[in-house]
């Protein structure tokens, strides 16, 4: 198994807000796909997986808050 965390993506930056996921569970996803859209701070971004495999687990629920580091999702 493999987790994919907030990367840091701006300097300063400690966390952002989930808006929205491209993915659902048992899905298999591959690198570059995207896999979420973030807000942090001003900006909108589209989160890519850096990493291929199958979905086990969404860690964070959309409209919550997550912090660089914090496990997004893991995969099998």
């Amino acid at each position: 198994m493999a987790e994919i965390k907030l990367p840091y993506i701006f300097p300063e930056m400690d966390g952002g807000l989930l808006l929205k996921w491209f993915i659902q569970p048992g899905q298999h996803v591959e690198i570059d796909q995207d896999i979420a859209r973030l807000r942090v701070g001003d900006e909108e971004i589209i989160l890519p997986s850096p990493l291929d495999g199958q979905v086990k687990t969404l860690c964070v629920k959309e409209g919550e808050l997550v912090t660089v580091g914090e496990p997004l999702v893991i995969l099998e």
